[in-house]
């Protein structure tokens, strides 16, 4: 049987994971940038 409820769950991740991608790497990018500073230091 076609269960609505986790195919509308999956929309809902697929469009926020779509929205937030863009955020979500330049905020992995700065974490990064932080650490390889704090190891250089």
């Amino acid at each position: 049987m076609f269960d609505l409820k986790s195919y509308i769950l999956g929309m809902v991740c697929m469009a926020l994971m779509t929205f937030l991608d863009k955020p979500i790497m330049s905020f992995l990018e700065k974490h990064k940038a932080t650490n390889s500073v704090k190891k250089k230091s």
